[in-house]
């Protein structure tokens, strides 16, 4: 495959891998918040492991592609 298309996907993943960050932050705080507050933390929690899994998925694409172009 063309390098340059592989750097483009490189910098997509990149991108999923940074956003995907955010999102789990994000759902960790959610879930801290409800659980500090007394309320049910169940859907938030089953999110937060969904999100886990998404987040692994995008680092190891990532580092495929990072192995690929040898960087």
């Amino acid at each position: 495959m063309d390098q340059t298309v592989l750097l483009k996907r490189l910098g997509r993943a990149e991108s999923y891998v940074v956003r995907s960050q955010c999102r789990l932050d994000r759902q960790r705080r959610i879930v801290t918040d409800l659980e500090r507050g007394g309320r049910d933390s169940k859907r938030s929690r089953y999110l937060l492991r969904l999100f886990g899994q998404i987040f692994a998925r995008y680092v190891a694409h990532r580092d495929r592609l990072r192995d690929h172009i040898a960087l």
